[in-house]
């Protein structure tokens, strides 16, 4: 009994100082992720933090186009409103650019790769929540079932099937009747 109390002793004194030592570690790593992010923000110029304004603000609007090109990594954002086009591209090493086009002027700015990820991120988002909405829109205006596409696909295909056969039946004839004049001329 008295061998028992003790590891049960022992092993709360291990536990709160484990827990001790996490809390303790935690703290220290979060408020260095906290400065870092921090000293990242502050870097930034007053154009950048235009360029990333302006993108989250086109990103807000329902009705701009959202684009992606995945071999080239670039996104796109145009407004038709305003005659606007905004290229995101990401560059190979870090960060990337902003490219805002209008028929007023055109803005190329560089983003440090913390900033420009941000702005990514949110950008990727709006489009899966955009494409999750599509999605959900199109199921909800399911009204026939998985039967009834099938007999349509099945009567569109037979359609196109008959339309050649017809078509070979009338060369064919075409071809008896010219052999039939070919024998005639033979015969004379």
């Amino acid at each position: 009994m008295i061998f028992t109390d003790s590891i049960m002793k022992l092993t709360n004194w291990i536990s709160k100082i484990v827990n001790k030592l996490l809390k303790k570690w935690a703290r220290r790593y979060g408020v260095r992720e906290i400065e870092k992010r921090n000293r990242n923000l502050t870097k930034i110029t007053s154009t950048q933090k235009r360029a990333i304004d302006v993108v989250f603000e086109l990103l807000k609007d329902e009705e701009n186009d959202l684009l992606i090109a995945p071999l080239s990594n670039k996104y796109y954002l145009k407004n038709d409103k305003i005659n606007m086009l905004v290229t995101l591209i990401a560059s190979q090493e870090n960060g990337g650019f902003v490219n805002i086009i209008n028929g007023k002027f055109h803005y190329d700015i560089w983003l440090d790769s913390f900033s420009f990820t941000y702005m990514l991120d949110r950008f990727k988002r709006v489009l899966d929540r955009r494409r999750n909405k599509m999605e959900s829109e199109i199921r909800a205006k399911v009204d026939e079932s998985l039967e009834t596409i099938y007999q349509h696909l099945k009567a569109e295909h037979e359609i196109k099937i008959e339309k050649p056969i017809k078509n070979t039946k009338i060369k064919k004839d075409a071809s008896n009747t010219t052999q039939a004049k070919t024998s005639n001329t033979d015969s004379k």
